[in-house]
């Protein structure tokens, strides 16, 4: 009702008092995370966002677009121009960019909510939160076919076996090698056998 209504003041301290009835309570830490954002608590609103991902981390798969929320959509519009001024001076500040981050995935900006992500990661390598909302916006990465077990690897076949080796020449004592054609027998001629013919 605040909210709708641009009263966003009274409309964070309306959901803090929610969420003394219901602290574990995801949603109510993401609406009081948008009144915060409006009136330009970045790093409440990143603690608040933090906590309800870690009460629900499936929050970083809802689809919203946040700029419905608003009586007035150019208060939102007014609202990101002032985050974004912001981060001009403070460029290292790893909150505001996850209040970014958050902002642009509820407005349908999801490549511009990635870098603002990955950005917060950058400063803040540890961040929960941001990995949670990277791997929500990120398209899941192919299967890969695993390796084939042992079991699986085609044997050799004996046609590609290693080729049988060849006899070593002998060697007589005190000699130099003997090649196989100088140990085989010598074939005699058939003229030698025969006699030779009388002379007339």
């Amino acid at each position: 009702f605040y909210f709708k209504e641009g009263r966003y003041k009274e409309a964070s301290e309306s959901y803090l008092r929610a969420l003394s009835y219901a602290s574990e309570d995801p949603s109510i830490h993401f609406v009081f995370a948008d009144a915060l954002f409006a009136i330009g608590d970045y790093h409440y609103a990143a603690f608040i966002i933090s906590k309800a991902l870690r009460l629900d981390p499936a929050m970083s798969l809802a689809e919203a677009d946040k700029r419905k929320f608003y009586g007035d959509v150019k208060d939102f519009d007014k609202h990101m121009a002032a985050l974004r001024s912001y981060l001009m001076d403070k460029p290292f500040d790893s909150s505001a960019y996850l209040v970014l981050g958050y902002n642009l995935k509820f407005s349908k900006e999801k490549e511009l909510a990635l870098t603002a992500f990955r950005k917060t990661l950058e400063i803040s390598p540890g961040n929960e939160a941001a990995q949670l909302f990277i791997e929500s916006l990120e398209p899941p990465k192919p299967a890969t076919d695993p390796a084939p077990k042992a079991s699986e690897t085609p044997a050799v076949s004996e046609s590609k076996a290693a080729p049988e080796s060849k006899p070593v020449p002998s060697k007589p004592e005190g000699g130099k090698p003997v090649s196989p054609t100088e140990t085989a027998p010598k074939k005699i001629p058939e003229s030698a056998d025969k006699k030779p013919n009388k002379l007339p």
